[in-house]
């Protein structure tokens, strides 16, 4: 077998037995084949799925590296000369030689390009040490306050304390007199 085939008899099979039937679409113009298990019920086919993500990995990379028809170039290359060309975008000169002001949409773009060519061919930049500084001290501060001293140390419940009449704010009050005694 080759590199990139599955071998499907390794694909999980129903414990009932399937009878496959050809069916037509809704219009009538076309057919298809499905499977009915021994109840008379429509089951769903099995399909085989490459085993573990390292697998799919290893079916990408074997795409990848083809070289394309017509061309001396694999699919990465491609892909990676097309990201260059975005990331060094220009927008040119017109026909008097006068420089073209560039859209902000395709110069946003070929930020990213650049942006992503330097993460994946060159690597993540290093902490300079502001960030390293500011790495260390985080944004949550904990405080911690201490019981102050009071200046009357008896606690007087609130009911039994003295009660002292109201007096309005607004009005410079000579007496208030009560009915309590």
């Amino acid at each position: 077998m080759g590199d990139d085939t599955i071998d499907l008899s390794q694909a999980s099979t129903p414990a009932v037995t399937t009878t496959a039937i050809v069916v037509k679409n809704a219009k009538g113009d076309g057919t298809s084949i499905r499977l009915k298990d021994s109840s008379g019920k429509f089951v769903r086919k099995n399909k085989p799925m490459p085993v573990s993500s390292q697998e799919i990995k290893r079916i990408g990379r074997k795409a990848m590296m083809k070289v394309k028809e017509g061309a001396k170039k694999t699919e990465i290359q491609a892909m990676v000369e097309t990201a260059i060309k975005w990331a060094n975008y220009d927008p040119g000169v017109d026909e008097k030689g006068n420089p073209v002001a560039p859209d902000p949409k395709m110069v946003a773009a070929s930020k990213q390009w650049a942006d992503w060519l330097m993460l994946h061919f060159v690597g993540k930049p290093g902490l300079t040490e502001e960030d390293k500084e500011d790495n260390k001290i985080s944004g949550i501060k904990f405080v911690v306050f201490e019981r102050p001293e009071l200046m009357n140390k008896e606690v007087v419940n609130y009911e039994d304390r003295q009660k002292q009449p109201d007096k309005p704010a607004f009005a410079e009050v000579l007496s208030v007199e009560t009915n309590d005694q």
